[in-house]
């Protein structure tokens, strides 16, 4: 993964954290997207949230002997995510 350096941020009296710019766009994290916290080493990892896809969705989209491309699972997850804002 690429390392990228950004300005410090400030915590809010509510402890909110602004995510800088820079790490904002190497995750592609838009605007009301979630991310998870963990504390490891004594540092916070911040990644973007794993939505679940409900079951129902992916049920029968892995058949045996229906094999699917790339390109299929590919649209597949990108309609799932939704557009991404830049």
């Amino acid at each position: 993964m690429t390392q990228v350096n950004a300005p410090q941020s400030k915590i809010g009296v509510k402890g909110q954290v602004t995510l800088p710019v820079e790490m904002r766009r190497a995750l592609q994290l838009n605007a009301e997207d979630k991310v998870s916290f963990e504390l490891k080493d004594g540092e916070i990892v911040v990644r973007p949230a794993r939505e679940e896809i409900p079951l129902e969705l992916l049920q029968g989209f892995f058949r045996k002997g229906e094999g699917k491309t790339k390109e299929e699972i590919d649209t597949f997850i990108r309609e799932m995510r939704g557009p991404l804002e830049t």
